[in-house]
């Protein structure tokens, strides 16, 4: 809790009411007691992993609604994206594309041979991504589209950036000190924002075929300068043997740039 206030600079009230929406609307209460099911029938270290993944993303969606949300009304919130998350949820697997499909296919099919249930195993891969969905949710109310197409356009488009290695780089930059911690947390929110903003620009792009493929290779051809610049800074963060700050303030700058650019 402190940290979330020192990271994001809201009240201690705000974080407890933010982390009782996505205790919600993520169904936690339940999830902990299937993993607390399996006492004496898995080993602990996979109780664990399952528990970690769990609160991670509580975490991770925590944050979310913080720093989206000046106030954070309960009741509101959770009219407002309850029922769209259980939907993503369940459509996850079809939705997820590329390397994201692969990850979570990856840890559900570890935990089923860690002889937990297939049910939650799915339930505990699917959280992994289920952040990206709180954008999906926030995109689709705020275009008034059809939330698999925001999905499924969402996900496209990030997979297409290969934005998912460096936002697990991200996610693993080591971090020593109180500034970059805030300086970490502050890029992961930006980039958040800057997916989000994307999304809106491939949906409103005035074309005569909706097809979500034809909107996104017109913008992709439209600024293919700037992505394969954001390609070659991505490629050498990736194989930089010292990874260090200053690239990945670079790559959120071109990010940042194409989120700006006018269509």
């Amino acid at each position: 809790v402190t940290q979330m206030v020192d990271e994001i600079g809201c009240s201690v009230a705000n974080v407890v009411k933010a982390y009782t929406v996505v205790s919600h609307i993520f169904r936690m209460p339940e999830t902990l007691a299937l993993i607390s099911s399996l006492d004496h029938k898995v080993h602990p270290d996979v109780q664990y992993r399952m528990l970690f993944e769990a609160v991670r993303a509580v975490r991770r969606a925590t944050r979310w609604f913080l720093r989206t949300y000046k106030e954070i009304h309960i009741e509101q919130l959770i009219t407002l994206y309850e029922n769209s998350i259980v939907v993503l949820f369940n459509r996850l697997p079809k939705l997820l594309i590329g390397a994201d499909k692969e990850a979570v296919a990856k840890i559900q099919q570890k935990l089923v041979r860690k002889k937990v249930p297939l049910m939650l195993a799915q339930r505990i891969a699917n959280t992994m991504p289920m952040h990206h969905a709180l954008n999906v949710v926030y995109v689709a109310k705020e275009v008034r589209a059809d939330i698999y197409k925001v999905a499924k356009t969402y996900f496209a488009l990030f997979d297409r950036l290969e934005l998912r290695p460096f936002r697990d780089e991200l996610n693993e930059f080591p971090v020593d000190s109180r500034w970059s911690v805030l300086a970490k947390a502050g890029l992961r929110a930006e980039i958040d924002d800057i997916q989000r903003r994307l999304t809106v620009i491939i949906l409103n792009l005035k074309l005569k075929t909706g097809s979500i493929p034809t909107r996104i290779n017109t913008w992709f051809e439209a600024n293919q300068y700037a992505v394969e610049r954001l390609g070659v800074l991505i490629e050498s963060f990736k194989a930089a043997q010292v990874k260090e700050f200053p690239i990945l303030l670079l790559i959120v700058k071109e990010l940042a740039s194409l989120a700006n650019k006018p269509t």
